[in-house]
């Protein structure tokens, strides 16, 4: 059975879209800042971590982030979180990231509710915790944040600290995949090709994994190489599944490694 693995990635929320909106008036928005407006302050920190329009300056962003955040802005509450976790501009503090990370999930912030999925589920900052959790995944995943529904979809899938629920978790990769998860999108792949938690269809397989190895997924580049060399559903192809095979091992993928140093023997 294929293993997906539960973990956290990478978080920074909408500076981009900030700065882009905020860059031409940088210097407008300080007034606004200074008299309180959370969202001139949000924007201005974001500035600040970007450099955009401004130097580059976490003290200042953070600052800035604080007032906000300090205001119920869940977004600041969230980027000053994570400064405070990675040690931008101050030394890192967990225990206090931890706690504007909850602040901004009990305001019902997603990315912050699937970051405290996260630390429960790992431990990290908070007690191990697996049925809070799947909690916090739930409120994120229900709000419809794919790599929360990718979470479940492992969880229920392979019976992690819950009962196995291949149905449920057929549900979550779904969701997630049609969101343009890879991950998901490989899960149902691999789903379809083996008829686990579902009728096996090699075409909705294929689907699937095409549209994860496109997104560079090299799992689902080298099953396609797989399912091409064994002509598994498919006219055995070995011109189609070399570029695939190639794509995965360029990316690290052993198997695919092992595979184009066969080929070439």
């Amino acid at each position: 059975m294929t293993v997906f693995r539960v973990g956290l990635t990478g978080f920074w929320v909408l500076l981009a879209v900030a700065a882009a909106a905020a860059t031409p008036r940088a210097i407008g928005l300080r007034p606004k800042a200074e008299a309180g407006d959370p969202v001139a302050q949000y924007q201005l920190a974001s500035l600040y971590v970007l450099g955009e329009g401004v130097s580059q300056n976490y003290p200042s962003a953070m600052m800035w982030y604080r007032r906000a955040a300090e205001q119920g802005h869940v977004e600041s509450q969230f980027n000053l979180a994570m400064l405070l976790e990675k040690g931008e501009g101050t030394q890192r503090k967990p225990d206090v990231a931890i706690e504007w990370f909850r602040k901004a999930a009990d305001n019902g912030f997603d990315r912050a509710q699937h970051y405290m999925g996260a630390a429960h589920w790992e431990g990290r900052g908070v007690e191990q915790d697996f049925s809070r959790a799947i909690e916090w995944y739930k409120k994120a995943a229900e709000q419809g944040y794919a790599k929360s529904q990718f979470n479940l979809g492992v969880i229920y899938s392979q019976g992690q600290a819950v009962p196995s629920d291949l149905e449920a978790g057929i549900s979550w990769f779904r969701k997630a995949a049609e969101q343009d998860h890879s991950g998901a999108q490989h899960a149902l792949g691999v789903a379809y090709l083996s008829g686990e938690g579902v009728e096996r269809d090699l075409p909705t397989s294929m689907g699937w994994m095409r549209k994860a190895a496109d997104q560079d997924h090299p799992a689902a580049q080298y099953q396609l190489a797989s399912v091409y060399a064994r002509g598994d559903g498919v006219e055995g192809n070995e011109a189609e599944a070399m570029p695939w095979a190639r794509k995965a091992a360029d990316q690290g993928l052993a198997d695919a490694q092992f595979q184009m140093g066969v080929a070439y023997l």
